[in-house]
């Protein structure tokens, strides 16, 4: 957490020296990244989704094309 004095001293050079100023929301940084690997995530429980003409006992995968948090390959495809 930034205190309150540095972030305004850094807007106060971004001001005098009219430098641009770009923020990112690092919370959701790996939610965008794109995978490299295939990788198949198993659909968690209580979510109905159902394939059509599937045994009701299989289990339903989905293939992941954007990087979730927890993954390993998570940071690296930051």
């Amino acid at each position: 957490m930034a205190k309150f004095n540095s972030l305004r001293s850094l807007l106060a050079l971004v001001a005098e020296d009219d430098w641009e100023l770009e923020g990112m929301d690092v919370k959701t940084a790996f939610l965008h990244s794109e995978v490299e690997e295939t990788i198949y995530m198993e659909i968690p429980d209580g979510l109905d989704i159902e394939e059509p003409g599937s045994p009701t006992n299989q289990r339903i995968a989905c293939r992941l094309m954007k990087s979730l948090d927890g993954l390993k390959q998570s940071p690296k495809a930051w």
